[in-house]
């Protein structure tokens, strides 16, 4: 997540773009969604999900389904090295940046300057009066292990406790509202724990970080500056509360 961390363990992260409408919504089907995406060059491959509406009589011939056109719900592309993801609804911009194993990761500078103008064309184009934002992290952090047992104070100052009484704890799920990690935002902190397989039969514990940051303030659609300022601030803030759950231990896995 931080530039300082020579490897650090963030896999993925987004920028949400939710839009607000005036009185009308525009017009949105499956061509209007392909023609918007084809327009840039490095998104081709593409991926529909469709809704599809059904409607249940009851006659005296029983229950009779009646099935309409589907109606497209999202479009999801991929650029052709598969670290790049686009995604769009009639009220939703989503930007992707996947970590590839062989090289680092970017950076938020790059994820912000790369996301802002796929928001502004979409609001070009379908001209929203406002938005709301959400900036997504998600880190794995890989422990090895060889007697089935890790202690999660050795890593992290956020974990759960269960009574003597109940034993061990083998596996954990813990989320977090924080409303004080920016101004006019929400930050969610989703932890939770698992076990990954590598060579040899081997495995690998892991700790699935995932930090979810909305804004709580709508931000007029002729103005992305405010948008842009306020999605720094948000990064500054899980910055700095993910350094902070950290224990030296874990830290130096990053170095």
């Amino acid at each position: 997540m931080s530039k300082e961390y020579k490897n650090p363990p963030v896999v993925e992260a987004w920028i949400d773009f939710r839009f607000e409408y005036g009185e009308e919504a525009p017009i949105w089907n499956e061509k209007i969604a392909v023609d918007f995406v084809k327009s840039f060059e490095q998104f081709k491959q593409e991926e529909h999900r469709a809704r599809v509406k059904k409607e249940i009589k009851l006659s005296k011939q029983g229950l009779v389904i009646s099935e309409a056109d589907p109606v497209l719900e999202r479009l999801k592309t991929f650029n052709k090295t598969k670290d790049r993801c686009l995604q769009i609804e009639q009220n939703l911009l989503v930007y992707n940046m996947l970590r590839k194993k062989e090289s680092g990761w970017p950076g938020f500078s790059v994820l912000l300057s790369e996301a802002l103008p796929f928001c502004r064309l979409f609001i070009s184009k379908f001209h929203p009066i406002k938005l709301r934002t959400v900036l997504h992290y998600r880190d794995h952090v890989l422990i090895p292990f060889t007697n089935n047992e890790i202690e999660p104070s050795d890593y992290f100052k956020i974990y759960p406790e269960v009574p003597n009484d109940f034993g061990s704890m083998r596996d954990y799920s813990l989320s977090l509202v924080l409303p004080d990690i920016c101004n006019n935002g929400v930050a969610l902190l989703s932890t939770k724990t698992a076990r990954v397989p590598i060579e040899k039969s081997q495995l690998k514990f892991v700790f699935i970080i995932d930090w979810d940051v909305r804004s709580e303030i709508s931000f007029e659609s002729d103005d992305l500056g405010a948008c842009e300022a306020w999605l720094k601030h948000a990064h500054e803030g899980i910055n700095k509360a993910f350094n902070e759950c950290l224990t030296d231990r874990c830290r130096s896995l990053f170095e």
